[in-house]
């Protein structure tokens, strides 16, 4: 009985030791830089991170090969394609591929001027974003949604 508890103690110690590490995106994109923090523009999906409400595990799901663009034009729509293959955009997946209306209020830059932050409006659900020459953050982590990485492209 002893050799049991102890072998049950010692798998416990093995597996909870065990740490999954963050992947690299499977596809090279490579970002472009703006010379300004603007929305507008076109911007890849590279990943989606959230965390499980089950077991607290960090699930990623790689985008990077499937090519999910969002448009953002001065008009305030938001056009989301997806290679024409609306199976590219799984049901974890906020929205679908089609037109929606956009919003960003006000927000304020970080104090090396970097990267900006604020909230984005789409189909009146607000996210927190934030914005880089090359990188944008949405996170709909507050609704237990994922935060999405996008690389600024063409």
């Amino acid at each position: 009985m002893k050799t049991v508890s102890y072998l049950f103690i010692l798998s416990l110690v093995l597996f909870s030791s065990c740490k999954k590490t963050e992947k690299k995106p499977e596809c090279k994109i490579k970002a472009i830089s703006a010379d300004s923090l603007e929305i507008e523009g076109r911007w890849r999906l590279m990943k989606s991170t959230r965390i499980s409400m089950f077991s607290g595990e960090l699930l990623v799901i790689d985008y990077s090969c499937s090519a999910i663009v969002y448009e953002f034009t001065r008009e305030g729509q938001l056009s989301i394609t997806a290679n024409n293959d609306e199976d590219l955009l799984p049901r974890s997946h906020p929205l679908k591929t089609g037109i929606y209306s956009y919003d960003v209020l006000p927000g304020e830059n970080n104090p090396d001027s970097s990267k900006y932050y604020s909230s984005l409006v789409i189909e009146n659900k607000k996210n927190q974003i934030i914005i880089s020459s090359e990188q944008l953050i949405v996170s709909e982590s507050h609704r237990d949604g994922p935060e999405l990485l996008f690389y600024r492209v063409e």
